[in-house]
């Protein structure tokens, strides 16, 4: 039996424009999101924002050696557990060795097999997945991850079931996060979600459970409480945070947090309701609901439309991959 791998996001890196279409019509076909780009800048940045499931990195390209851009990624590639795989058309045993010795999970010579070529790259995602599911908590932050929260919701959701009690889940954004990845690079941003969470963790308290649902934000679900309770605890929380500093690069930072909330009195998807939360979210970024006291809303599935895209780009390569 094989594990899942449609929907894992590849991130292709060659300088061969034609080559790179293949490899990414190939994994395509196989479920595979894949991002291709032969430039090195934008696969540092696609790196840090969309964080790729598995890297494939040719070992010669204008401006950079595949060497140099895996020492770039590696230490965050080696923390996620991300595979890379290395391929040149220099295949001596001297370039073999050094692509493991740099951090490499696999070398592929060129001219390669693409059957072979996607086998390979398919169980690199396959065994990652397989480790992804046993992990219970972030590999970032520290903290729980989605996974442990889906196990979590579904119990404490019967036993609100069963004594006919409720129970809330809030969701935090940091405001104007990105900011720090573009003044101070991704590694200090890391850093920050980093420092963060363990600000959050010393708030938590014993009856609620905080995790980190995916880049900037953070899910906190609770017991039972009231609307006024559970407002007051939020809105103290947000005043708290925005009190709060770190330090970056010499700089003293301070940034605020969003939140949404709702309450829940009996069985729910918590896939559904975070992502009703996270529409919910989107509003109080545009000022149509107030972050702190009409944050309160009810959770519905949302419906589900269709949206039509043009896009419009004289890359092809890039057209292609957006299409």
């Amino acid at each position: 039996m094989v594990s899942e791998v449609p929907g894992s996001l590849v991130l292709l890196i060659d300088d061969d424009v034609a080559l790179l279409q293949l490899m990414k019509e190939r994994l395509e076909h196989e479920g595979c999101i894949v991002l291709a780009t032969p430039y090195p800048d934008k696969a540092i940045q696609w790196f840090y924002e969309l964080k790729p499931d598995c890297i494939v990195l040719d070992v010669v390209m204008p401006g950079h050696s595949g060497f140099d851009l895996l020492s770039i990624l590696q230490e965050r590639s080696q923390r996620f557990m991300v595979p890379v795989l290395l391929i040149s058309a220099q295949n001596d045993t001297d370039v073999r060795i050094k692509a493991y010795q740099s951090g490499a999970d696999d070398f592929i010579a060129k001219p390669f097999d693409f059957n072979e070529f996607v086998v390979r790259v398919l169980n690199k995602l396959r065994r990652k997945q397989s480790i992804s599911q046993m992990m219970l908590t972030d590999e970032l932050t520290g903290l729980y991850n989605p996974q442990y929260l889906r196990t979590q919701w579904g119990q404490i959701g019967q036993q609100a079931i069963a004594e006919g009690t409720s129970y809330w889940v809030a969701q935090f954004d940091i405001d104007a996060f990105r900011s720090l990845n573009e003044r101070y690079g991704h590694a200090a941003a890391d850093g920050y979600l980093h420092h963060t969470a363990g600000w959050l963790r010393a708030q938590v308290r014993t009856d609620e459970l905080l995790v980190r649902w995916e880049r900037d934000r953070f899910v906190l679900l609770g017991r039972e409480g009231t609307v006024e309770f559970i407002t007051e605890r939020l809105n103290r929380l947000s005043e708290l945070f925005a009190a709060h500093t770190c330090e970056i690069a010499g700089d003293v930072v301070s940034l605020s947090l969003s939140y949404v909330f709702t309450t829940l009195d009996g069985a729910s998807d918590p896939d559904e309701c975070i992502a009703a939360l996270s529409e919910a979210m989107k509003e109080v970024k545009l000022g149509h609901r107030n972050r702190l006291s009409d944050t309160h809303m009810v959770v519905g599935a949302q419906p589900k439309g269709v949206c039509r895209v043009a896009v419009i780009d004289d890359d092809s390569l890039i057209r292609n991959m957006l299409e």
